[in-house]
């Protein structure tokens, strides 16, 4: 049973909480061996008011819900205040990322904006993800966006349902902004030089990073001198614990060779970096600091409004880009998946080669079949 303490002027609320460990293993201690599964608990605590009465129901609420899990039984009434302050404790901070506990906390703050009817979490239903959806468009939010906070709210939903919080798992019932054009669409050159026409630092060196290396986002943004070398012409993309940041996947760890046409242009960038004691390459000129990931985003697009570039025109275009051109280059849809960091070349296929009409025109050209004349009308004998 939870129960209450007052600290200072504030009264918390604690309780300890069991769970299934995994099996125990066949070690000895003190001669006696361990087997089965043993039951491991947490105790758990939260500051909950200067009163003692509003401490007093929350413990209630808890005890309540505590009942329900162990018997498997639906918990009734549970805050959603309480359902997401759980959610990032128990289910974010555990299985995520630091930035991607950002990135959730972020998303729950505007839901709870965007639909403050949802009291309870029985009110959090595929209809208000529905309603969100409306709403967020009609804040002029990008489809992309959506999607993305989308997928948070629905996770949320079959964590809810994993812990008897609904009766139902809703995260299925809502579906995502349709954006094929989004997925699909590769800026041409026309549109590339007018974006790149007066491109500031360290943006330019970031967009340039992905359009000729294929760098995501955070790659370029966490790229650091130290990752660089001019001599074998190779640049290294790897975990970085000093800033709390690794690469996307384990493929996504890689060494990419350092394209020519842009290995002076980088090692300028890497020199003036050293001059002004910045360790990263996308370092602002004045005083050496990084580039944040968002900031260059954020840059994009109101480069992109100002040059009235299409709505779908973002950084991943860029890398979209490189892809396509350098397949279709190349012919070697292999080594250019490695040199990204996809894991399969099917990724690859799907998500990033998107050849034109025209490119598809050019690849079959050349055809030629010598010797054969098969459309030479014959001669008619006199």
């Amino acid at each position: 049973m939870p129960h209450i303490k007052k600290r200072g002027n504030i009264y918390h609320v604690f309780w300890y909480e069991k769970r299934k460990d995994i099996a125990g293993s066949n070690s000895k201690k003190k001669g006696k061996k361990k087997k089965g599964k043993k039951k491991k608990g947490i105790h758990r605590s939260r500051a909950i008011s200067p009163l003692y009465q509003v401490a007093k129901e929350w413990a209630a609420n808890k005890a309540a819900q505590l009942y329900a899990k162990k018997n498997d039984m639906l918990v009734q009434n549970y805050s959603f205040l309480d359902f997401c302050d759980e959610y990032i404790k128990n289910y974010s901070k555990e299985f995520k990322r630091e930035r991607s506990v950002l990135r959730d906390l972020l998303t729950i703050k505007i839901f709870k904006r965007v639909c403050p009817e949802v009291e309870y979490v029985h009110d959090f239903t595929d209809r208000p993800l529905a309603l969100y959806k409306v709403r967020r468009e009609k804040e002029g939010v990008s489809e992309s966006s959506i999607n993305r906070e989308v997928g948070t709210l629905k996770n949320m939903q079959l964590y809810a349902f994993n812990e008897h919080l609904h009766d139902k798992n809703y995260s299925p019932l809502t579906s995502k902004l349709d954006t094929p054009e989004l997925n699909e669409y590769i800026p041409d050159n026309k549109t590339l030089q007018l974006f790149f026409s007066d491109l500031q630092e360290p943006y330019k060196t970031a967009c340039v990073l992905s359009l000729y290396l294929g760098f995501r986002r955070g790659e370029a943004t966490h790229s650091e001198l130290i990752d660089y070398n001019f001599d074998e012409n190779y640049i290294n993309i790897t975990d970085k614990p000093h800033l709390n940041w690794s690469p996307k996947t384990k493929t996504s760890k890689r060494r990419v060779p350092l394209h020519p046409e842009i290995k002076e242009y980088l090692f300028l960038r890497y020199e003036k970096a050293k001059k002004v004691g910045s360790q990263f390459i996308c370092f602002f000129d004045d005083d050496g600091r990084a580039l944040d990931e968002d900031v260059l985003s954020s840059m994009i697009t109101k480069i992109r409004k100002k040059k009235k570039l299409p709505k779908v025109f973002n950084f991943r275009c860029l890398r979209r880009k490189f892809v396509t051109q350098s397949t279709l280059s190349s012919g070697d849809l292999t080594n250019i998946s490695l040199i990204v960091g996809h894991s399969t070349i099917k990724t690859t296929q799907k998500s990033y080669f998107k050849p034109t009409m025209d490119d598809k025109l050019k690849s079959i050209s050349t055809l030629h079949y010598p010797g054969v004349s098969i459309f030479e009308s014959k001669k008619k004998k006199k």
